[in-house]
């Protein structure tokens, strides 16, 4: 049996972060040819521009060069489907999520993407729900980075514990006609800003290294690690920060209030969503489900 093809579940003592701090990184998930491999993959779809209704690629925004978000990945980007139904990733969320766990529509590709401190949850609790709270949600976000976290920037920072406190994240800008007019038209200048969060004094930066797995609770505060030592805009090509995003969950009643929940924030699911028959096949024949 290759080491790929054993099972790696998690220990006790990384179950135990999780469940304490909120957070776990599983390293070298994906080993340094394919880590290469896919980096350069997903750099060509990034510079080949936008295909998809609710892809993204802004190239001249405030979060520096790139910006850009693909959405749906293991449909419309076959490559990545090994990456992420591959034993270790797999393993390691039956050992937080128990054997039966699923994989929620919500799976992104990211391109220089810096955002500040939020709470996935964040969405839900702006628009007055509350079900996120209850004991037996176990929602996981998963995140694997094609660069080590290092003064540049290619990872994330967390809370740890954050994940049983109330959200202090600011509230969205409020938008104007105007400012969907301007943003139609191309003119940033009239699209409102968030506000950014105050410093987070108890965050930490986890030291995660290309090709590890990071998992996190949704409830977990989180952003984007900043660079130190550059600007984003003038981040060397080789520390072009690079990221594959995808969530998922205990298989219970949550799962389609979320799924119904989070068609109102995505274009790609707004009008309906079904994955093809080789897809649902390949996550069959790896013994895990996908929801649409």
């Amino acid at each position: 049996m290759s080491p790929e093809a054993q099972e790696r579940r998690l220990s006790a003592p990384e179950i135990l972060q999780f469940s304490e701090q909120g957070y776990v990184t599983v390293p070298g998930v994906l080993d340094e040819p394919t880590v290469r491999t896919v980096r350069t993959a997903l750099i060509d779809v990034f510079d080949a521009g936008v295909r998809h209704k609710g892809d993204i690629q802004l190239t001249g925004g405030v979060e520096g060069r790139g910006g850009g978000v693909r959405h749906d990945v293991l449909e419309r980007l076959p490559f990545l489907r090994d990456v992420v139904l591959r034993p270790p990733v797999l393993d390691a969320l039956r050992s937080l999520l128990g054997d039966d766990f699923v994989f929620l529509p919500e799976m992104a590709a990211h391109d220089s993407r810096y955002g500040h401190w939020h709470k996935d949850t964040t969405p839900m609790e702006r628009a007055g729900l509350r079900w996120h709270w209850a004991p037996d949600f176990e929602m996981v976000q998963c995140a694997i980075y094609f660069q080590d976290n290092d003064e540049f920037g290619g990872g994330l920072d967390v809370v740890p514990g954050s994940h049983t406190e109330s959200d202090s994240t600011p509230p969205a800008p409020k938008v104007t006609l105007l400012n969907r007019v301007g943003n139609k038209l191309g003119f940033r200048a009239l699209t409102p800003k968030p506000t950014a969060p105050p410093p987070e004094p108890r965050g930490i930066t986890l030291p995660s290294r290309a090709g590890d797995l990071v998992m996190f609770k949704f409830h977990c505060k989180h952003q984007a690690t900043q660079p130190r030592s550059f600007s984003v805009a003038d981040l060397p090509p080789d520390k072009r920060k690079i990221a594959l995003f995808f969530a998922c969950s205990a298989n219970n009643d949550h799962v389609g209030t979320y799924v119904e929940f989070v068609r109102s924030q995505y274009a790609h699911l707004a009008d309906g969503h079904s994955y093809s028959r080789d897809l649902l096949d390949l996550a069959a024949e790896r013994g895990v489900s996908l929801v649409d």
